[in-house]
């Protein structure tokens, strides 16, 4: 049991001297490339215009920043950017939240979570869909997923659109 604490300070030493630039105009030279990486339009997705749209309702405003939150962290797993300016238009077209008190006493007896968005961009055009029938995860989760996989289909879309882009016109 000792030795994880030890294996711990050994690799936080290590990062630390990963970190560490050896002479100044390394990190200049760092630092001025991050930023040109994350705003770059080749290098990043679009970010996100989110709307209800699920005729009768009850929208939680907290929903559109969870999806945007998981969205962004997607981006940052795969080290892109998200960039404003041309944004894609998230619709929520089916949206269903159970009372967290009764979701958590009943579990599935209560019902389910559920959400569905539509993206747009460009003309083209994807779904993506969760939804979540347990006492333990509820709308987080399910904002988490489609955030996820919002970025997959973003993605996508963005591949096709510089596919496109390099075809040359005949």
């Amino acid at each position: 049991m000792r030795v994880l604490p030890f294996a711990l300070v050994v690799l936080a030493i290590s990062a630390n001297a990963a970190t560490e630039s050896s002479s100044p105009e390394a990190g200049a030279s760092a630092s001025s490339v991050a930023p040109a990486v994350a705003t770059a339009p080749d290098g990043g997705v679009p970010a996100l215009e989110i709307e209800w749209n699920c005729g009768d309702c009850k929208p939680n405003e907290k929903v559109p920043p969870l999806i945007q939150s998981a969205y962004s962290a997607a981006a940052g797993a795969q080290h892109v950017g998200v960039v404003d300016g041309d944004k894609v238009h998230v619709s929520i077209t089916e949206f269903r939240q159970r009372n967290p008190a009764l979701r958590s006493l009943f579990g599935v007896m209560a019902g389910k979570d559920s959400m569905a968005v539509t993206l747009t961009w460009h003309g083209k055009q994807a779904t993506a869909r969760e939804y979540e029938a347990n006492a333990f995860h509820g709308m987080n989760a399910i904002a988490e997923s489609v955030g996820k996989q919002a970025f997959r289909a973003v993605q996508k879309f963005v591949a096709q659109d510089r596919v496109g882009a390099a075809a040359p016109a005949q």
